[in-house]
């Protein structure tokens, strides 16, 4: 189950995802929980990042069968350079980020990543 907020203030198009907390919200508000700690955290050890996230998405996993395939987000909705935190609860799951090579990106030394996501992390 995925549950997903847009941070207001952040620019965006009419396809953005609305800047008012969806109901999911009122019956989860760890997402801005969530959102507040890792930004205390992001200030603590990097000051000079001036970092605010453009979006949250939290992903609650069953099992080892839940998971979410490889897919291309199209991010430009959220601005130029979005930054979206992820929240992984209940299973273990690997995130895998692959990049995207074509004519705006030159290939790279390192093409993809495998991340263990523990559970709450």
């Amino acid at each position: 189950k995925t549950y997903s907020f847009h941070f207001p203030g952040i620019s965006g198009s009419a396809d953005a995802p609305p800047s008012q907390p969806p109901p999911s919200l009122q019956l989860f508000p760890e997402l801005l929980v969530a959102r507040e700690a890792i930004e205390a955290l992001v200030a603590e050890l990097r000051p000079e990042a001036q970092w605010t996230p453009s979006y949250a998405l939290a992903n609650r996993y069953n099992d080892g069968n839940d998971g979410v395939g490889m897919h291309s987000d199209f991010l430009m909705a959220l601005g130029p350079r979005p930054i979206i935190v992820g929240l992984s609860l209940g299973a273990c799951r690997t995130f895998r980020v692959k990049r995207q090579e074509g004519h705006h990106c030159p290939p790279a030394a390192i093409s993809s990543a495998s991340i263990p996501t523990p559970h709450n992390s």
